[in-house]
């Protein structure tokens, strides 16, 4: 059934269930119980976004008795798809299918974030000769082209080896979209609400980002973005002021410091180099020494985004 509405209007089971804060097989018994009508036909639900809006906040009013044991799980573990961090329907698509995995799988988010980085970095040819999925038994090797490369990982890995790597290994063989920041959408994509309030995790949209950046930045300049999630700011500002060591980024949040430093790598293929970019809370806790400790003067920024 070709449906009259627009993408626009209308979300998958995948995201309904994202919405309401329970699984998809919870949306399909809904939808036979009369609390939500698909409005296509067959087993491949699709819903009207105000439908579940409305649905939602009856949940959340109590409207509805038999639901409202939702209501405060919706509020506090609801995660939602970032579009605005998105190009198209089809990136959305994969990204949901993506966080649906690691969410209803159980994977550590460090670790799903981990393994999303590796993907990229094969897929772009900067892991080579070293097979990704062996990376848990050993370390990527400490010489060749890539050893500033080699050495953020292992570190990063070494963090993770609490973890069975399981299903997350799953994660190193998906097509990834050919977004700027497609590592940033699926972590924005797992993050709970709730988690997102605490780290202060809300993305400026991308089309804002490019539009400040092209007024702004030029060739040489330095640039800080002190709160860069996973470096939106970072990766529109780089190809205008051309040199890495020239950008430099701070956030609270140690998992979207890795991804926004993996995000610069693949920005400049070609060099190998450590992003300066920190983990630390710049709104509370500054010591901007930690910043530059390797740099005999100050810098003076030409732009600071916040």
């Amino acid at each position: 059934m070709k449906l009259a509405l627009s993408g626009k209007d209308v979300i998958s089971s995948s995201e309904t269930a994202r919405m309401l804060g329970i699984s998809v097989s919870s949306v399909r018994n809904w939808v036979r119980h009369g609390f939500i009508e698909s409005v296509s036909a067959g087993n491949d639900y699709v819903f009207r976004v105000n439908d579940v809006v409305m649905l939602r906040d009856r949940i959340e009013k109590g409207d509805l008795k038999r639901l409202s044991s939702r209501a405060n799980k919706i509020k506090s573990s609801k995660t939602f798809l970032p579009d605005e961090l998105l190009g198209s329907q089809k990136s959305l698509k994969t990204v949901s299918y993506i966080s649906d995995f690691i969410v209803e799988s159980g994977i550590d988010r460090d670790l799903a974030m981990f393994m999303i980085s590796l993907n990229l970095l094969y897929r772009e040819g900067l892991i080579k000769g070293f097979d990704p999925g062996e990376i848990f038994n050993r370390d990527l090797p400490s010489s060749g082209g890539r050893v500033k490369l080699h050495s953020l990982l292992n570190e990063w890995k070494r963090k993770l080896m609490r973890h069975n790597p399981g299903e997350a290994l799953q994660l190193l063989d998906i097509e990834l979209p050919d977004e700027r920041n497609i590592a940033g959408a699926i972590y924005q994509s797992i993050l709970l609400e709730g988690d997102k309030s605490r780290l202060g995790s809300y993305y400026t949209p991308d089309f804002i980002v490019d539009n400040i950046s092209t007024r702004l930045a030029e060739p040489g300049m330095l640039f800080l973005d002190p709160c860069c999630g996973t470096g939106q700011f970072l990766l529109s500002f780089a190809g205008r002021i051309g040199e890495p060591e020239n950008l430099y980024g701070i956030d609270v949040d140690p998992i979207a410091v890795n991804v926004a430093r993996v995000n610069l790598i693949l920005e400049f293929k070609e060099m190998d180099f450590i992003p300066n970019i920190y983990c630390h809370d710049s709104l509370v806790d500054l010591d901007e020494s930690y910043l530059f400790k390797d740099i005999p003067l100050f810098p003076e920024f030409d732009v600071i985004a916040t």
